[in-house]
């Protein structure tokens, strides 16, 4: 496991890669699926619901390989309620 200074310092000789989460990494539902998922709950104004996080087949592996190559940053031009 690397020190967060180590892992700074690899990070500075990488290149960054920027990831979109929603829709391309991880599906956000908001009506329950019915495959494995994590469940974040969230709040619009005076609402409140549940979004049902469904990560892509292979997700795990796929940024560790990446990882090894690439400083990894994620965005979303989801709503940001969502993700607050």
């Amino acid at each position: 496991m690397l020190t967060d200074k180590e892992h700074k310092k690899s990070n500075q000789k990488k290149k960054k890669l920027i990831l979109d989460l929603d829709g391309t990494l991880v599906a956000i539902l908001m009506t329950q699926p019915k495959v494995k998922h994590s469940v974040v709950h969230v709040q619009r104004g005076n609402s409140k619901a549940s979004a049902y996080v469904i990560p892509r087949k292979g997700l795990r592996r796929f940024l560790k390989t990446l990882n090894m190559h690439f400083e990894i940053q994620l965005f979303t031009s989801s709503v940001k309620e969502v993700y607050s």
